[in-house]
């Protein structure tokens, strides 16, 4: 019953987008949201044909990129196969963001029961988790950070490990499990889950120092056990990100980018426009923190929730487990808050703890505000337990004869019913999700593409890179029938690095016209001094040089005139129109 509950809350969150019927829709149209569909698409893909999912150059041709190194979501790939192969990757992304929010809210609702929580109360903390501002916020286009159903099982897991209800080999070895099925869904979320759980390994000492001892060897045992089940089986993998074809080093985007996306002081009681209620200077006040990034902004918890929070600690803080929790909570908190403070968006000196591991290796990936996932989880935790509370003093209550015995039952329903609508009334979403046409050209779903021999090289407009990338998703569409130019994944600079860039690939004048973004454009969208003769020539170059057996030029762009006119003067007669889109033969050049 609550999971089918949660489902039609995750299909409203994204009506009127169907999630399987119509795959022409693309939740949240934007960059993340296709590049993620690709990525999605291509593990099905791979698989079904016998490749290696692993690296491809059917994207960054010619050089390829390292699947691993980028958000994969091989286990999420491997999933939904069936959907990506028969539906397209529209269809995937869609049906796999809903069943995110789904299962992370059933996730949560069966721990809480686990914990003895009634069936309602859990049922609220399943959907305090579920449809958290973080969730919301990751939902508009992070499907690997808002697949969430696995942290919930990893604490609960822990808890009964250490408070010594289950042996360390039982522990160690689901532990391990989960961490090997998150890693192959978001790498991020399995290393800040690490953190997370030595948090809250370090709070269960500070709270009972009584035989340290023992609860070290304890811990030991649990970490070993777990690595008989991960290290076998992660080894190869993060090998293969740190050595294999296109690895780079280093972070993917530097320290002090993805610190920009930390918690402002007051972000916990400030709305953002993700909320459906609250004034609107406030709103407007909430989205400005983190940069105004909105995904990453999911802070926000609201003052009657922080309050209940704050009651349920102070009322029960003779319970070790609550204990543990407040401090995990604040510890969390803050991380949250970056390598430094920043109090109603005005930065400070003060420096933090998120400063050590920002330049921790292997930790450098993280942005803080994403630690809001846990935030969340264990704010609704305590939430689920202070309701577990009231509603057993009201049963208490119940026992009561007469006619105080009945005022008592029905003024303490009415409590728990206002205190529930009280806690949960700010964090309301702003719902549905805004979402647009994929538009793309009927060419690519049709046996038109069939024309174009397996593995051509395409050059496609408008040119593939963020945060235009409309063209990968015609390549998923196609079922990878060609390979692209560009693309919008990270890829080993010239030095090592990560770039997010595609490759510089001569003669450069080619891109500069095709992605508008190499070189000072004119108007026309040609270099100053360029002529459309030098940018066909170049052109007939760049194809020869790279084998480029067709250009796809579609109509969006800044350019698409110039493109065209620099096209059919390279390859007169190549032309053929398919509704809204050019495919251009090269013959081979």
């Amino acid at each position: 019953m609550v999971p089918t509950v949660y489902a039609a809350l995750a299909a409203l969150a994204f009506y009127p987008v169907p999630p399987l019927a119509e795959h022409r829709l693309l939740t949240c149209a934007c960059a993340d949201s296709v590049d993620q569909g690709w990525f999605l698409a291509w593990t099905g893909h791979a698989l079904s044909a016998g490749v290696n999912p692993l690296f491809t150059t059917a994207l960054n041709y010619p050089s390829g990129i390292n699947v691993l190194s980028n958000v994969s979501m091989l286990a999420l790939g491997a999933l939904l196969a069936p959907v990506s192969l028969v539906l397209g990757p529209v269809a995937a992304f869609n049906f796999a963001m809903r069943l995110a929010f789904m299962l992370s809210g059933t996730s949560m609702f069966l721990v809480l029961r686990w914990w003895r929580i009634s069936w309602a109360p859990a049922a609220l903390g399943g959907l305090v988790y579920a449809f958290s501002p973080y969730m919301i916020g990751q939902g508009t286009g992070h499907l690997h950070m808002a697949f969430a159903p696995i942290p919930p099982l990893v604490l609960f897991i822990l808890e009964r490990g250490l408070s010594g209800r289950w042996p360390a080999r039982r522990t160690g070895l689901l532990l391990g499990v989960l961490a090997v099925v998150e890693f192959f869904i978001s790498i991020e979320i399995v290393t800040s889950l690490m953190v997370v759980c030595a948090i809250v390994v370090v709070a269960g000492w500070l709270v009972n120092w009584h035989n340290l001892r023992h609860r070290l060897r304890l811990v030991g045992r649990i970490l070993l056990w777990s690595a008989v089940v991960a290290v076998p089986l992660l080894i190869g993998p993060i090998l293969y990100i740190l050595k294999g074809p296109e690895a780079f080093t280093g972070p993917a985007q530097s320290v002090g980018t993805l610190s920009l996306y930390r918690a402002d002081l007051l972000s916990a009681v400030v709305p953002t426009n993700l909320q459906a209620l609250g004034p609107a200077s406030w709103k407007a006040l909430g989205s400005s923190f983190a940069g105004g990034n909105g995904s990453e902004n999911g802070e926000y918890l609201g003052i009657p929730m922080l309050l209940c929070v704050v009651a349920v600690g102070a009322a029960y803080w003779r319970r070790r487990a609550i204990r543990v929790a407040w401090i995990t909570f604040a510890a969390v908190f803050v991380l949250t808050l970056g390598p430094s403070l920043i109090l109603d968006g005005h930065p400070t000196a003060i420096r933090l703890p998120f400063d050590v591991i920002a330049h921790t290796p292997f930790l450098q990936n993280q942005i803080p505000l994403r630690y809001s996932l846990y935030l969340q989880l264990i704010a609704a935790a305590l939430a689920a337990f202070g309701f577990e509370r009231g509603r057993s003093r009201l049963a208490t209550l119940s026992s009561t004869p007469g006619i105080a015995g009945a005022l008592s039952r029905w003024g303490g329903r009415v409590g728990i019913l206002l205190g529930s609508v009280l806690v949960l009334a700010p964090l309301v979403p702003a719902l549905p999700y805004a979402s647009g046409a994929t538009d793309v050209p009927g060419y690519f779903t049709s046996k038109s593409v069939d024309q174009l021999p397996p593995g051509t090289v395409a050059l496609a407009y408008p040119y593939p890179e963020f945060p235009v990338d409309a063209a990968m998703l015609w390549q998923a569409e196609s079922d990878f029938r060609f390979r692209l130019v560009g693309g919008y994944a990270y890829r080993r600079a010239a030095d090592g690095r990560a770039a997010l860039v595609p490759k510089l690939m001569a003669p450069i004048l080619v891109q500069a016209v095709w992605a508008d973004a190499y070189g000072g454009a004119g108007s026309r969208g040609l270099p100053p001094g360029t002529s459309l003769e030098d940018a066909a020539l170049a052109l007939r170059e760049f194809c020869r040089r790279y084998h480029v057996g067709v250009l796809l030029l579609g109509s969006g762009g800044r350019f698409p005139g110039t493109v065209r006119q620099v096209a059919e003067m390279a390859f007169p007669g190549s032309t053929r129109d398919y509704a809204g889109l050019e495919v251009v033969t090269t013959g081979g050049v």
